[in-house]
């Protein structure tokens, strides 16, 4: 029946045919199947009986009309209409309603009008959500790495008309305990996605857990851009770009460019640690800067962090809470002005020569005083990213 299964169809009937009997004051109405059998009625008596006018009208594709005078020539039947329900050009069943044919020809119109439609809109709706649980399932195959779903994958890349070429990029879109912002978007995301063929063929998302992910085939000249990923303000990324600015509650996160589909678990780790503990709206493993806070926080998860807890802890000894609040604020400072002494004097209101003591005493009260600026720079960022997963 079109993608709805016998059981499904006569659920849907039979809950049809008893909110629309009031509607043609309280008239029987049945819906039969192409074979003539009764899946739903107002008399529920009848349901699993035969009708034979249904089965004419279904093989015929016309309405069939029974009056008192012919009634018999019909097993199973009443007076009354019997239109054919069409989708597609296919019948999918039928639909009957009780009573002489002058005072039932205009409300067996339109109830035939209505039940297409209503049948209409139900094989839509299911077919939707089919493409979204497959969509959903093939991000999980692929996010997951395992060989031997890849034919399975395969499949699923057929039956949703996708070509995914590389390079692409997988994009997460998290919300801040705003999970009813980012189901719009993914209801704007499956708009985009049924309208636009070329959008459709290059890109699969879903929404495995509390993340909307997005796998996309980067098109000429993308890929150049996402180092500032922000700048882009055409084509799928510009619009989710925009979406995410828009909203407050909302952020995004790009992988590193994938060369091959099996770079797509620690893509899938560099969006869900980038949504976690990258900076600002937008982040981006292709930006040095975000792709350090992954690094970190892949350190942090990995053992790094019991290094920090032990030189955060080394520099509680050596200052007071309120100093090491005041230094390692500084060294954020720093960091984020990439080792622009001035500038980070500026957005910290204080003299430039005050900024380096309080850099020299971080280092002290660490350890780090006769270290390499890039061994110092390292241990201070992961303490730094261990401070902000306490805070």
């Amino acid at each position: 029946m079109n993608h709805l299964k016998q059981t499904e169809f006569a659920a849907l009937a039979q809950a049809f045919v008893e909110a629309t009997s009031p509607l043609v004051s309280g008239r029987t109405i049945n819906i039969m199947a192409a074979d003539g059998t009764i899946l739903a009625s107002t008399e529920k008596e009848r349901i699993g009986t035969y009708h034979h006018g249904a089965r004419l009208a279904a093989e015929t594709g016309k309405p069939v009309i029974i009056d008192a005078q012919n009634v018999s020539r019909y097993p199973g039947a009443k007076e009354g209409a019997n239109l054919p329900i069409l989708d597609n050009g296919q019948v999918i069943g039928v639909v009957g309603l009780y009573g002489e044919e002058k005072e039932i020809r205009d409300a067996a119109n339109l109830l035939g009008v209505y039940v297409t439609q209503f049948f209409r809109q139900q094989r839509q709706y299911r077919e939707k959500k089919s493409r979204q649980k497959n969509r959903t399932r093939l991000l999980q195959m692929l996010l997951s790495g395992i060989r031997e779903e890849n034919d399975e994958a395969r499949s699923l890349c057929r039956a949703l008309g996708l070509q995914l070429q590389p390079p692409f990029i997988l994009l997460g879109i998290g919300a801040q305990q705003d999970t009813e912002t980012l189901q719009d978007l993914a209801e704007q995301m499956d708009s985009w996605w049924e309208k636009d063929q070329l959008l459709r063929r290059g890109n699969l998302f879903g929404m495995p857990g509390q993340i909307l992910l997005v796998l996309h085939s980067l098109e000429k000249g993308e890929r150049g851009r996402l180092r500032n990923l922000g700048g882009i303000r055409e084509g799928l990324l510009g619009k989710l770009l925009d979406q995410a600015e828009r909203k407050s509650s909302l952020k995004l996160a790009a992988s590193h460019c994938c060369g091959t589909l099996e770079e797509l678990p620690e893509a899938g780790r560099e969006v869900e640690l980038l949504l976690e503990e990258g900076e600002g709206v937008v982040a981006s493993a292709e930006n040095p800067q975000d792709a350090v806070c992954y690094l970190l926080a892949r350190m942090e998860n990995h053992g790094g962090g019991a290094l920090a807890r032990r030189k955060l802890h080394q520099l509680e000894q050596e200052v007071s809470p309120g100093q090491v609040r005041m230094l390692l604020d500084t060294a954020q400072a720093y960091y984020e002005e990439e080792g622009a002494l001035q500038k980070a004097a500026d957005r910290l209101a204080i003299h430039k020569n005050t900024l380096q003591y309080r850099l020299h005493r971080l280092y002290e009260g660490l350890g780090l005083e006769n270290t390499s600026g890039f061994a110092r720079e390292f241990v201070i960022r992961l303490l730094l990213a261990e401070n902000k997963g306490k805070k």
